[in-house]
């Protein structure tokens, strides 16, 4: 799913949905965008779920912002257990 981050919800463009993504608490990995194949093998496997405590059962997201894009970095937040 492809999102933009809002302030306040408004009139969602027919075709279109809105989303909430739950206040939890995450894991933020950052990484070099040509890294990201390699990101998704390590990251998923059940060693590391156990060693950062991660729930894949839960919503996760990346951030896009210029200064990251700039620097070829790539922001995923995964939550936590709790």
């Amino acid at each position: 799913m492809v999102a933009v981050e809002v302030d306040e919800p408004r009139d969602v463009p027919e075709g279109m949905s809105s989303y909430v993504i739950p206040e939890e608490e995450y894991v933020v990995f950052s990484f070099e965008k040509k890294y990201i194949g390699e990101f998704w093998n390590t990251i998923y496997t059940e060693e590391n779920q156990l060693e950062y405590n991660i729930d894949l059962a839960k919503p996760r997201f990346e951030v896009f912002a210029s200064q990251l894009d700039a620097a070829g970095m790539v922001e995923r937040y995964i939550p936590t257990k709790n």
